[in-house]
């Protein structure tokens, strides 16, 4: 990502500069809510709910 985005600056082609930082926002967002439902998951007495 990072090689692609130097590319574009040098280009000057902001619309594909902040297409590539929006996709790549929307990616770490997905992760990071993945990640936070299976931490769930996995750790239910974190949360508060009662283990079985």
């Amino acid at each position: 990502m990072g090689i692609t985005l130097i590319r574009l600056q040098g280009q000057l082609d902001s619309v594909r500069v902040w297409a590539v930082f929006l996709l790549c926002a929307l990616v770490a967002l997905i992760g990071y809510a993945a990640f936070g439902l299976l931490a769930r998951l996995v750790t239910p007495w974190v949360s508060g709910r009662s283990t079985p």
